[in-house]
């Protein structure tokens, strides 16, 4: 009871990395002609050469090509010169494409539009040396502008996330193709939102190589705070496999300022890596949520439960009268019978309804079983019972099953320690909402923003 389900780690930052990212991997010089986010794939918005953290000068959203403007450098001329084709509903191909010097054509054979620019040796500029801006050509938007990538993608949609946080793919593309008036697919879409993401939040990758510095930083600024970290081997190096943290004034004030009462619940991840957060949620006197320790797995198990009871255990202890709530999660059960067996766990009724009514249906079955799911007394519960046995007798059998597996589930079966007569988990639910945006960040910030 309370075991150790892996050893805590000490091994060093730079022993782990990030779902196969080799921490020895050269990133380039954000001014390298190479993008670090080239690709040799064949699609097609990988044709882009670069991209990086802020945007051309000019006007982003209108920018001037034209015989002498100038830009900083190759790559804010490049997305420019690719936003004005967009703005202009044509498409242009390069003829000649270096550091030093970019001519382009419209992609339109019959179409004499033709544009020139080189950088300025004296002071680096990129500028526009020679163009002929007549088009002969028709819009081609309609069925898809190949200038509109990934990285325009990023460009155009990184203020609205910075703005707004999380947004859906779908109401990005959606406000893109209302905006410009191009088609795109979703899976550019995709990619665009995660490259503006990394450029918000940073890398992805990085988040994972730092974790023990952030986990040796949380300990050293919160004295008595538990963080338990599980990493595996493999041939390019130690990967993350869970975290747990309970910062020790949370575990502190649900021990000494709190009802009994934990909510246990787990939520899927958003971002470029998937998993699950794995939260220990409580009330304080307010009836205000209070969470007492969390974490992240690769998903809801017997194995990633346990791991997380183990680190809950070590944080609280079993203080007499501890009630846990659950939604009845895959692997909790088990979790809690090995970790915890002798505590009172509560089953959520909202969950337990939903899966009750998938075989009986009926305002009346659902009025008698909130009813003696709200019963203080064994009387009022088990005339409930009674009742049901009449109306349907397969749902009255339904319900005498779960008293022989001993589910808690009504207020007539809750012990008195703990004074919380809650009958749902709806405080998880509530934790869950609250860190909705915070579940698409990368590792780190979703750790230090809950």
């Amino acid at each position: 009871m309370g075991k150790e389900g892996t050893e805590n780690s000490s091994n060093s930052d730079e022993d782990i990395a990030s779902k196969g990212v080799n921490e020895d991997e050269k990133i380039e010089s954000e001014r390298s002609y190479h993008s670090l986010y080239n690709s040799s794939g064949s699609d097609d918005d990988d044709q882009d050469e670069g991209f990086e953290g802020e945007f051309y000068e000019v006007d982003k959203d209108d920018p001037v090509i034209e015989i002498g403007s100038k830009f900083d450098d190759v790559y804010h001329y490049r997305r420019a010169l690719e936003h004005f084709a967009i703005l202009g509903e044509f498409s242009i191909n390069y003829i000649k494409s270096d550091p030093g010097r970019v001519t382009a054509r419209c992609a339109s054979k019959d179409c004499p539009w033709r544009v020139h620019a080189s950088r300025l040796p004296e002071e680096g500029a990129f500028q526009v040396k020679t163009m002929q801006k007549e088009h002969l050509c028709s819009s081609i938007n309609k069925s898809g502008n190949k200038m509109a990538t990934k990285y325009w993608v990023a460009d155009r949609v990184i203020e609205w996330l910075r703005n707004e946080g999380e947004l859906a793919p779908s109401e990005l593309r959606r406000r893109l193709v209302e905006k410009y008036h191009v088609e795109l697919p979703y899976h550019r879409v995709w990619r665009g939102k995660e490259i503006a993401m990394s450029i918000i939040h940073g890398c992805w990758d990085n988040s994972y190589l730092k974790i023990m510095s952030f986990k040796e930083e949380l300990v050293r600024r919160n004295h008595g705070t538990i963080v338990k970290l599980d990493k595996f081997q493999q041939d390019d190096g130690w990967h993350f496999r869970r975290i747990f943290i309970s910062i020790s004034t949370c575990s502190i004030g649900f021990l000494t300022g709190c009802r009994l009462f934990l909510g246990l619940d787990g939520c899927h991840l958003k971002g470029k890596f998937k998993g699950v957060m794995l939260t220990a949620t409580a009330i304080d006197g307010a009836n205000r949520l209070f969470p007492v320790a969390y974490g992240v797995a690769e998903s809801e198990n017997i194995e990633s439960w346990s791991w997380f009871l183990n680190g809950l255990y070590e944080a609280i202890g079993m203080p007499n009268g501890l009630v846990l709530t659950s939604n009845r999660q895959k692997g909790l059960e088990e979790a809690i019978s090995k970790i915890y067996p002798l505590v009172e766990h509560r089953t959520c009724v909202r969950h337990l309804y939903k899966n009750f009514k998938k075989k009986f249906v009926g305002n009346v079955l659902q009025k008698i079983v909130w009813i003696a799911a709200s019963s203080f007394t064994t009387t009022t519960y088990n005339a409930s019972l009674e009742e049901l046995e009449v109306v349907n007798m397969k749902a009255y059998e339904w319900f005498l099953d779960l008293e022989r597996k001993h589910e808690i589930w009504s207020r007539s079966q809750f012990g008195t320690i703990a004074k919380c007569h809650y009958i749902t988990n709806n405080i998880s639910e509530s934790f869950n909402a609250w860190v909705a945006d915070a579940r698409a960040r990368p590792l780190l910030d979703l750790l230090d923003i809950v």
